[in-house]
């Protein structure tokens, strides 16, 4: 019996979740699914940049998003840092872009031809150091820019670049959604944050949201308006290309080609030709002439050709 009531009373038991109204979830989980998605593209642009800059695979993937004062984000970031402040054209606010020192020094070292596999400990960049990380943060601001594009565009004002933490002074109350970001390459790991203030980030949210529903409206359309926008698409030139065939050369034997050389392709006289629709291979056909112009006679489908490959 005892046993009983004890299982009843753990169905009714209710999970209570702490809230601190000092500081209130100011995004619906609809807007931080969003969020996620655009950093997550992020951080796979950002892989190819710090790749390239590093000459060695790096691995950068999504570890948070939170919602702290901008008091304490500052108080957050070590000093010495690398750190970039963001400002837009017609937008309150400033995205904050910030690096430890050690990976800027091992990027720095690898930039320059070395081979050094560990990051060193933290220090200040020198003038020169900071004008080569400043060549790849060009990259890295482009790439931040670019996750937003689908959503706003933003106009950057001016990148201002500060080494101390402390000595950044942001006259606002507004809080910061942090974003932290792992950065992997050669085993060791490090961490870039993206962190947005609140007022900023709301214009850019609002801006998505008009689009979005621009976007629905667009996806709604009905009636003489839809039947329209079929007409003119009917219309739209679509590229078919038949592949004679194939072949694979080493660069040597490129360079020594000369008028009359003879190259083997993978095709044989007896199979069909591919025939591709915008680069993709859709149907197989035999090539003849008609009307003294080359063509070809569609022998078999290999996929069924959708709207979506025309497009």
């Amino acid at each position: 019996m005892s046993e009983r009531r004890s299982l009843t009373a753990t169905r009714r038991e209710k999970f209570v979740e702490s809230y601190d109204f000092r500081e209130p979830k100011l995004f619906s989980k609809e807007i931080l699914s969003s969020l996620r998605s655009t950093h997550d593209m992020m951080a796979r642009n950002l892989n190819r940049v710090f790749s390239s800059a590093l000459r060695q695979r790096v691995e950068i993937g999504l570890q948070s998003i939170d919602q702290i004062s901008t008091n304490a984000l500052l108080e957050t970031l070590p000093s010495p840092s690398v750190i970039y402040m963001l400002t837009f054209e017609e937008l309150p606010g400033e995205i904050i872009l910030s690096l430890p020192t050690e990976f800027c020094i091992f990027l720095i070292e690898r930039q320059s031809g070395g081979r050094f596999s560990e990051f060193h400990n933290p220090r200040s960049l020198t003038l020169i150091e900071e004008r080569i990380v400043e060549r790849v943060m060009g990259d890295v601001i482009r790439e931040v820019l670019v996750a937003w594009e689908p959503s706003v565009k933003l106009q950057l004002k001016k990148a201002v670049y500060e080494n101390k933490p402390e000595n950044i002074d942001l006259i606002t109350l507004d809080p910061s959604i942090v974003t932290r970001m792992s950065i992997e390459v050669l085993g060791q790991r490090s961490e870039m944050v993206v962190s947005y203030q609140y007022t900023l980030l709301k214009e850019i949210l609002s801006d998505f949201m008009i689009n979005r529903e621009k976007s629905d409206q667009k996806r709604r359309l009905g009636g003489e308006e839809l039947e329209a926008y079929k007409c003119t698409l009917k219309d739209v030139p679509v590229t078919i290309q038949s592949l004679l065939g194939e072949a694979r050369l080493c660069m040597r034997d490129i360079l020594r080609l000369k008028e009359g050389d003879v190259i083997a392709l993978s095709q044989k006289l007896i199979d069909p030709l591919q025939i591709r629709i915008n680069g993709e291979q859709k149907m197989e056909a035999y090539p003849g002439l008609v009307r003294g112009r080359k063509a070809v006679r569609i022998l078999r489908m290999r996929e069924e050709i959708h709207e979506k490959d025309l497009l």
